[in-house]
């Protein structure tokens, strides 16, 4: 090791572990962490660690169990390409078939023994003269590696508003990221706020049920009707019967939302 590397041992708090040499570092064990891991084992490349701050892999599948949750993108198309799933239920999967997908998909790949858990990135410093970089993790780990590949998508984690009061209030108080399913909302007053894509889904689920609903947003959103539908058994079998079929499908739902954006960075084509 360069005396720079030496340096940054110190600098990060040296625990005593020995540094651990890799090609890669993958930061994220969500769909874009995981795609990337199978790629690389497709390209040939096997020198290489995930790195995942929870004890599963999934992301933000893994994490948001809200009421209603589900993906906003059609399911044929919310897939890798190269791993299609011939029996979606629904045009708009929920959250637990999503996760339910990349737990299939980690297997599927041996993903899993390539997965560090409990591992969340605390530090990462390039040394310019390795042309290398050390990443910390919380338990002291470190990894010396060539790339690094930062797969950590922010939608998991909890954005809680600053509120005059918020700490001080005595009611109960969650956010949609972190859902108390133990807590039964029916008969009660509920203030919801933000008006965001969990908002969305889960305001029409709980409203039913609650004594009064109040939702508060900064902006007013704009939301169109989401065509949804359960796939008929029959699609189902022939997706998975005719492989091809299912592709097409998948191609003509990229072209028509590739269409409807077009316009607004050519309008001239609008």
């Amino acid at each position: 090791m360069g005396s720079t590397t030496n340096k940054t041992a110190v600098a990060k708090g040296n625990t005593g572990k020995a540094i651990r040499k890799t090609d890669v570092v993958i930061v994220g064990a969500g769909f874009g962490g995981l795609c990337m891991a199978i790629k690389l084992q497709e390209a040939g490349y096997n020198d290489f660690v995930i790195l995942e701050k929870a004890g599963e892999v999934g992301g933000t599948w893994r994490d948001n169990t809200y009421p209603g949750c589900a993906c906003d993108v059609q399911s044929h198309m919310y897939s890798y390409s190269f791993e299609g799933k011939p029996d979606w239920s629904k045009r708009y999967a929920p959250w637990n078939e999503i996760q339910q997908y990349i737990l299939d998909t980690t297997e599927k790949y041996g993903l899993r023994q390539r997965v560090e858990f409990h591992q969340e990135v605390i530090a990462a410093e390039y040394n310019d003269d390795t042309a290398r970089w050390l990443i910390t993790t919380e338990k002291g780990d470190r990894f010396d590696c060539r790339y690094w590949v930062l797969a950590s998508g922010p939608l998991h984690v909890p954005q809680y508003p600053d509120i005059k009061g918020l700490d001080s209030f005595r009611g109960k108080v969650f956010h949609s990221a972190r859902w108390d399913h133990d807590y039964d909302l029916k008969g009660k007053k509920v203030v919801s706020i933000g008006t965001g894509g969990s908002a969305i889904q889960y305001c029409p689920e709980i409203a039913p049920e609650v004594e009064q609903l109040y939702v508060f947003q900064r902006s007013p959103a704009w939301v169109i009707p989401r065509d949804d539908r359960r796939y008929l058994g029959i699609e189902k079998k022939l997706f998975a019967r005719f492989p091809a079929l299912r592709k097409l499908h998948r191609a003509r739902l990229y072209w028509t939302n590739e269409s409807r954006v077009w316009p607004i960075f050519n309008p001239s084509l609008a």
